[in-house]
């Protein structure tokens, strides 16, 4: 991904089979690991680190 300037670009590959889990209803249950790569994202992202 690229901010809107194109200045900042990030890209990150995981595999989400070893921690992620399916609930009842089919969906993916949070793990602290999608809220880490959310701030990573973050911070990679936003120049000083917020959004």
């Amino acid at each position: 991904m690229s901010s809107p300037d194109g200045r900042l670009q990030f890209s990150f590959s995981i595999n989400g089979t070893w921690y992620q889990r399916l609930n009842d209803s089919g969906g993916i249950e949070p793990h602290p690991i999608d809220e880490a790569l959310r701030r990573l994202t973050v911070v990679a992202m936003c120049a000083d680190g917020h959004p």
